[in-house]
């Protein structure tokens, strides 16, 4: 390595490299991880139904890739109005590389480029402890939540949810194998009581969860007496490769605690017999699903993860 480097967009072609580092990076002290292939980048990167911004350091010498900071762009209800925002993941180093200055300056290239008010409205995410201390160091990150809650139900010690998990489910559940028309509608119905929202429509929740690489469930909650939707929900068995049922996603009117407890109680009879230990999920501690899961009976505790933004267009309130 002799540091001489080239900091520039992605190409066609890069995705390659991109792999590798990747493999390089996140296998270093994971006994469990499993290497990443051409096809699961093209469906986080490069597939129809999302796109992509992607700044990469190459070494000069060996034309490998050698750092990285990539977003994805999601499309966002904002004040009503539907904007986009960018969701940085994945930021990287080749370990050989950390000494030196290519990840910062490999960052700062990528906002210089992507992060400003013409692109989107702000740029969010979820860093690890390295990753953040850096971000608000050097790159403006602003910390939202700090840390996220985690909700939880710990199936293996008597608690509060006990009395949720004895109750049948108020309404229906059905297995989809994808989102139809009728999610879009669900969205609608509901967007204006989430002023600050990720779209939450079939393309997106198909994409993101139907067609990843890692397996997800999709389900949907009924009307009793109709046909119409109540919620949409998504659960991942084996949540950080451990014994846990992770409410993935949910959509569904905030203010409708029987929608949010059917889900909920699913998931903790789901969880219960496959032998799990415990139940997640993630909503916004100001959140209505937040106040109602915890009267429900789950408990909260800190996450291991940080919640950041940088905000590109003015009036953004952070608290807001």
């Amino acid at each position: 390595m002799d540091g001489r480097y080239v900091v520039r967009p992605y190409q066609s072609g890069d995705e390659h490299g991109i792999v590798r580092l990747f493999n390089r990076v996140f296998s270093v002290g994971d006994a469990r991880f499993v290497p990443r292939d051409l096809a699961a980048w093209r469906w986080k990167f490069a597939s129809d139904a999302t796109k992509s911004q992607i700044m990469l350091a190459v070494d000069e010498a060996t034309h490998e890739v050698v750092a990285q900071y990539a977003a994805l762009v999601v499309r966002y209800c904002v004040r009503g109005a539907t904007d986009v925002l960018t969701q940085p993941v994945e930021s990287m180093v080749d370990p050989a590389w950390r000494r030196t200055r290519v990840f910062i300056d490999t960052a700062r290239r990528y906002f210089e480029v992507f992060g400003n008010a013409r692109e989107c409205v702000a740029g969010y995410g979820f860093p690890n402890p390295r990753a953040l201390r850096i971000g608000c160091r050097q790159l403006a990150y602003v910390p939202i939540f700090a840390p996220v809650p985690t909700l939880f139900a710990n199936l293996f010690a008597p608690g509060r949810w006990q009395s949720l998990a004895a109750l049948p489910t108020p309404l229906p559940v059905m297995p989809v194998s994808r989102f139809e028309s009728d999610v879009d509608t669900l969205w609608r119905a509901n967007c204006h009581a989430y002023p600050f929202a990720a779209v939450r429509d079939a393309a997106f929740l198909n994409w993101r969860f139907a067609d990843a690489p890692m397996p997800h469930r999709l389900f949907v909650v009924r009307e009793r007496a109709s046909t119409g939707l109540r919620a949409a929900f998504v659960l991942r068995a084996g949540w950080c490769a451990d014994s846990i049922m992770a409410l993935a996603d949910y959509s569904g009117d905030p203010d409708d605690a029987d929608a949010l407890q059917t889900a909920l109680a699913y998931a903790m009879c789901d969880a219960r017999s496959r032998g799990f230990g415990r139940v997640e999920a993630w909503f916004p501690p100001c959140s209505a699903q937040f106040a109602a899961a915890s009267k429900m009976g789950f408990d909260s505790e800190p996450s291991p993860v940080t919640m950041v933004a940088r905000f590109y267009r003015t009036p953004m309130p952070v608290p807001w």
